[in-house]
């Protein structure tokens, strides 16, 4: 007989000695690309449409489309949160003093820089003003906490630095799930409740950073990552039901954020079970690779690159027809590639991302 293969768990898609679990990359990918279109969605909501990008103002192939696309800055908080407890588990002498100043200097230099790379940007080009202007302090404190930032998407930056600083500190105190996952579920509820503003209600994301980190535990457990099919399924279904429960009940004037309140934990979950049982083959190769610069696309994506391209799509060539959305998306992801090699070129990667 031949001796049983010994499986190695590395992925085709990397070489032997990578210890990197691809199925995250893969769902970073998926959840960037989503994000991307969900943008696109909303530039095409407001140029052609010519109104807010708000679910109930959308056609109804818009409604669904935003329902299919929204919900992915949760998956990347849970992935944040499972990616910490791996680094915790890898690295158990690992001081905390040492872990909050690594990683602030990770998050904070490259939103500093493009914070006002993008400041200058917006003043130039979009508002035709002079872009060396010094900034008041309400507008650099508004900048700085995401809460009126000249790239909006960038308010994700902030919000991640106060999660991974103080969630930490949090767990030493409440360090048992039982009772952080109730604790931060409660404090999630009341902010979305309560309708809290930017940066105050970036304390409802410690529920997803916690959660990941609770999935990394029960990953790493061969006990436990059998039971991940059957969780996968039931998620999937849940979510299945809620999505049109949402669609169905926005003409019934139930509040919007009362069905976000429960769609949000439900996909972001339910899309870690559905993608942990994707094998890593070739075929995902460019999922995973999106995944890998998901930070970058992330950073660069909005909104110069996006908003310009849909500019010339809708505007100079003026044409309305919502196929044009992924047609908007292909070229905004072969735009961002092309600068994304170009910085990479430059060796101006480790400062910028």
């Amino acid at each position: 007989m031949m001796p049983m293969q010994k499986n190695t768990g590395v992925s085709p898609i990397t070489p032997a000695g990578d210890d990197r679990i691809h199925f995250l990359d893969i769902l970073a990918g998926a959840a960037i690309i989503r994000v991307v279109c969900v943008h696109a969605l909303a530039v095409y909501s407001v140029m052609v449409l010519r109104h807010p990008a708000k679910f109930l103002l959308l056609p109804d192939w818009g409604r669904i489309l935003d329902i299919l696309l929204r919900f992915n800055v949760p998956i990347f908080v849970l992935l944040s949160g499972f990616k910490y407890k791996l680094s915790e588990v890898k690295h158990p002498d690992r001081s905390l003093p040492k872990y909050l100043f690594k990683r602030s200097l990770r998050l904070m230099i490259p939103f500093l820089l493009w914070s006002v790379i993008y400041y200058i940007l917006r003043r130039w080009l979009l508002e035709g003003k002079n872009p060396f202007e010094i900034p008041g302090f309400s507008t650099t404190l508004a900048i700085l906490t995401g809460a009126e930032h000249p790239a909006y998407q960038l308010w994700f930056v902030p919000m991640l630095f106060f999660v991974n600083i103080f969630y930490p500190l949090i767990k030493k105190i409440i360090p048992c799930y039982l009772f952080s996952i109730p604790l931060f579920f409660a404090i999630y509820f009341y902010s979305s409740t309560h309708h809290l503003k930017m940066p105050l209600n970036y304390i409802e994301y410690f529920i997803f950073y916690d959660l990941g980190a609770l999935l990394c535990v029960l990953y790493r457990s061969p006990r436990h990552r059998s039971r991940f099919k059957y969780a996968a399924i039931g998620f999937t279904a849940a979510v299945c039901i809620l999505g049109f429960w949402k669609f169905a009940a926005a003409g019934r004037h139930i509040p919007v954020w009362r069905l976000n309140l429960y769609l949000e934990p439900a996909i972001a979950l339910s899309a870690f079970f559905l993608f942990s049982l994707i094998p890593a083959k070739r075929t995902m190769k460019p999922l995973a690779s999106a995944g890998r610069y998901a930070w970058h696309i992330y950073i660069l994506h909005a909104p110069i690159v996006l908003n310009r391209i849909g500019y010339l799509i809708y505007r100079k060539l003026e044409i309305a027809s919502p196929f044009l959305i992924p047609v908007h998306v292909a070229a905004t992801l072969a735009a961002l590639v092309v600068v994304i090699l170009l910085i990479k070129k430059s060796r101006l990667e480790r400062l910028l991302f």
